[in-house]
């Protein structure tokens, strides 16, 4: 059995930490120009949710990352994040 063929557990469920961060985001947003503050809280719980093997969660913030870097018309930053993303998603 390969690496591919295993089945990773979920150590923790964040979900409630998630929903809770993509409200507080959600304020922050209503502001296109601060989206780097949005992305400097969601980038850390990307981290943590990823780590844990939550891949609902993970999914969620990731969309939200990317949803608002298309928000903000941040083109560059927007490539930029999904491909830093996508390698990292790799490790789910």
């Amino acid at each position: 059995m390969g690496d591919a063929d295993r089945l990773v557990k979920m150590e923790i469920d964040y979900s409630s930490v998630v929903d809770q961060k993509l409200k507080e985001c959600d304020e922050i947003m209503k502001d296109p120009s601060k989206l780097n503050d949005a992305l400097e809280r969601l980038l850390p719980l990307e981290k943590q949710t990823r780590t844990a093997a939550d891949a609902i969660s993970t999914g969620r913030v990731l969309v939200a990352i990317v949803k608002y870097c298309y928000a903000g018309k941040q083109w560059e930053l927007l490539n930029e994040h999904i491909v830093t993303l996508s390698k990292r998603r790799s490790q789910l």
